[in-house]
């Protein structure tokens, strides 16, 4: 695993809250699976639950970080404080990652192929990766777990209506068949200094706006933990997550 402080190498700025089972997986897969030169950056948005910072302090000790920043509070912008703080550091690539995602393993590795696909096409100007599917919960399972749930929560649980659900398989590197998701993206830094930030949807259709290009690896893959929520954290409020978001 490289850890290195050159300039030249992308800064992966990495979002935790709570669900700390989550961000345990996401900072191993990270750790792990992450073979280009890269910075980490991670900011906890003031999360309640202890555990988070028992494995925030794990990783540290793995000397897997840059710098961490423990927030005071929970700021639904705080990828747009942190590239803000450190935009003298980046290099030409910057990655968000939301801590409730698993990078999963890939030769070469997933921040290997990102940069080839950016240094290969001046025009691309963001990147995401392909869901892993087969953490798409049934319906009908989900009902079975929680009967008396109502359906806009049991659909928000499982993510009923994502369009990652109607992913088909194709031997193209890269596809447009909807925005690139923000948990685990890629923006070249001049597109992002004028697209600024927002929801993943904003980011694509100004990115599009612009002229660039806005596109999914099918080549490099995540597993959505969020997916299974309704295993592990099955209480987790879509009114809560609404209100949270529209503050962006």
């Amino acid at each position: 695993m490289q850890r290195v402080s050159d300039l030249d190498s992308p800064i992966v700025f990495v979002l935790s809250w709570n669900r700390p089972i989550y961000l345990w997986v996401c900072l191993d897969s990270l750790y792990r699976h992450t073979r280009a030169p890269h910075r980490i950056i991670l900011a906890d948005n003031n999360s309640s639950d202890p555990m988070v910072d028992q494995v925030i302090r794990g990783f540290e000790r793995r000397s897997m970080f840059t710098a961490v920043h423990r927030c005071p509070d929970n700021d639904p912008r705080r990828f747009e404080r942190l590239i803000e703080q450190y935009w003298d550091d980046i290099g030409d690539y910057l990655v968000l990652v939301e801590g409730d995602i698993e990078v999963l393993p890939s030769e070469p590795c997933w921040l290997t192929k990102f940069v080839s696909y950016m240094d290969a096409d001046q025009c691309l100007g963001c990147v995401g990766s392909r869901v892993y599917q087969a953490d798409f919960v049934d319906e009908t399972e989900a009902r079975a777990l929680m009967p008396d749930l109502d359906q806009r929560s049991l659909d928000f649980l499982i993510k009923a209506n994502a369009p990652m659900r109607r992913y088909k398989h194709t031997s193209q590197p890269l596809i447009a068949p909807h925005n690139p998701p923000l948990r685990l993206l890629m923006m070249r830094k001049q597109v992002y200094e004028r697209v600024g930030f927002g929801r993943d949807t904003a980011i694509h259709k100004r990115t599009l706006e612009l002229g660039y290009k806005s596109m999914i690896s099918t080549e490099v893959v995540h597993r959505h933990l969020s997916l299974l929520n309704i295993y592990d954290y099955s209480d987790y409020s879509h009114t809560e997550r609404d209100a949270f978001f529209a503050n962006q």
